[in-house]
């Protein structure tokens, strides 16, 4: 009788610590879809934005920041808000932060463009 408890017990036991583990198993698993799924939304969030800006950009003749920026920009507000770590004053500081690379890059890319239509004007004449 006392060996058919210990049995028991010992069936139990394992039981119980192979369900635990496979819970532990399944809440690792979740986190890491969940955080996968974040980063895609981020990367479908970025293209979205960058497609309007480019649509937009034609029209009027003007340029826009590579893909590249706005992946990185998308991911960088976008991982410090689900992170729930971010006032809307740090918040504000990063956009603005955003807007001075962005019109860094713009003004870089318009000093190239003159540069260029000068060396073209003068190996024209």
């Amino acid at each position: 009788m006392d060996s058919e408890i210990l049995i028991l017990i010992g069936s139990l036991g394992g039981v119980f610590i192979g369900a635990f583990f496979s819970l532990i198993g399944v809440l690792v698993s979740t986190h890491y879809d969940n955080k996968k799924d974040l980063r895609k939304s981020y990367l479908n969030a970025a293209i979205i934005d960058w497609k309007q800006s480019y649509e937009t950009a034609q029209k009027r003749g003007s340029t826009i920041l590579p893909l590249d920026a706005y992946l990185i920009s998308h991911a960088r507000i976008l991982d410090a808000i689900s992170k729930k770590k971010t006032s809307m004053d740090e918040l504000k500081k990063m956009l603005e932060e955003e807007r001075k690379i962005w019109d860094m890059w713009l003004q870089v890319d318009k000093e190239t463009k003159n540069g260029l239509k000068n060396t073209l004007k003068n190996n024209n004449t």
